[in-house]
């Protein structure tokens, strides 16, 4: 399998109300280019690990992703707030219509990666407290 990098990622919906939007890593080489977002300070509900903010409707980004276990993989954190002490609260769940698509250096076509409404609002407590945290296996094919 070799690796090709992510073209971007899109909302195709105005509307987009995550809070974070980050890969598993510690660090953010793998990101070349954000567009309508900025980077975090360290997110304390995750390790410490930086996180994504986006502040515009739309945005773009263009990253090469992690592979963990065989599998590269986004990370999405949805409708959750960290508080000063590190504490991740649970917000209101809100309707999603938001889809994210992606695409690639080696085509122009986007394709539906996630739909955002069949995640956000389901609840989660995983790894001894982050809430409504899914990682989302990208299409082995992207990388053939």
């Amino acid at each position: 399998m070799s690796k090709c990098n992510m073209g971007s990622f899109k909302n195709n919906i105005s509307y987009f109300l995550t809070d974070y939007f980050y890969t598993l890593s510690s660090s953010r080489s793998n990101w070349e280019s954000i567009d309508g977002a900025l980077l975090a300070q360290p997110d304390q509900c995750n390790n410490n690990i930086p996180a994504l903010i986006f502040h515009d409707d739309s945005f773009s980004v263009t990253t090469i992703p992690i592979l963990i276990q065989e599998f590269y993989v986004l990370v999405f954190q949805f409708n959750a707030k960290c508080d000063r002490n590190g504490n991740t609260k649970p917000l209101q769940c809100r309707n999603l219509t938001s889809i994210i698509e992606y695409r690639t250096d080696l085509s122009s076509k986007w394709i539906q990666l996630v739909d955002m409404a069949d995640l956000a609002c389901r609840t989660s407590l995983i790894n001894g407290g982050y809430f409504n945290l899914h990682t989302i296996k990208l299409p082995s094919e992207t990388y053939s």
